[in-house]
């Protein structure tokens, strides 16, 4: 029996960290680090910035429908939810 992989598009499991990320209208980034019932909330300028941060917290899943950051995070493989 093969163990089934998830899917990158899969919703997050309640106990999985991951970061739910929306461009607001200014032009910033609200970045809400979400685990379980955690959830942090901060603000970020750009594109570049969103991406570091998930690569420092150990490259954890980023959840947006923002294009622009959608791209960034294939080339730089981050995972996305």
């Amino acid at each position: 029996m093969t163990e089934r992989q998830p899917s990158v598009t899969e919703s997050p499991t309640p106990s999985r960290a991951f970061l739910d990320v929306v461009r607001l209208p200014d032009g910033r980034f609200e970045v809400a680090f979400t685990q379980g019932e955690l959830r942090r909330k901060s603000y970020t300028a750009s594109v570049e910035l969103v991406v570091r941060q998930a690569l420092r917290a150990g490259g954890i899943p980023v959840r947006t429908d923002d294009a622009e950051l959608r791209q960034r995070c294939l080339e730089a493989q981050v995972p996305l939810l």
